[in-house]
């Protein structure tokens, strides 16, 4: 397989990791990269600025707007605990129960799960949760 020096050299600048070089010339699999990487020593293409393993960079803490692209509880639940969130419930402040950690759920605030706004997010034990107005999708009639 040959591969055309100008259009390497360029994604090679564009990109910040071999795989990264495979998606912008349009190619796919780990030893595509392994010959690429040849390609570039072959041909003295400099990849110093790779980064490297992009896939374990830290993610941003908490960046999930209103409205963004649904995103997991458990991913939400995730990124508030390592952005400072305790580990207890928020209403009760319970953190154990029975010798282990609590069970705790994410509670979006004005019921609508797509409203990932940091200010409608809230850790709740099940038994706080479940009292909410708006657990599992129960909302109060709308005033008209």
């Amino acid at each position: 397989m040959s591969y055309d020096i100008n259009s390497i050299s360029h994604a090679v600048q564009k990109s910040l990791s071999f795989a990264q070089v495979l998606r912008e010339i349009g190619k796919r699999g780990s030893g595509t990269q392994q010959r690429i990487k040849l390609f570039c020593q072959r041909n003295n293409i400099d990849y110093s600025h790779f980064t490297g393993q992009a896939h374990r960079t830290p993610q941003p803490k908490v960046s999930f707007e209103n409205g963004s692209k649904k995103v997991s509880t458990a991913i939400l639940k995730k990124r508030l605990f390592s952005s400072g969130v305790e580990k207890v419930c928020q209403s009760c402040r319970i953190s154990e129960w029975r010798g282990v950690q609590a069970p705790l759920e994410l509670h979006h605030i004005d019921g609508n799960r797509n409203n990932n706004d940091i200010s409608n997010l809230q850790i709740l034990c099940p038994n706080c949760h479940a009292q909410t107005e708006s657990y599992c999708k129960r909302k109060t009639k709308r005033k008209e």
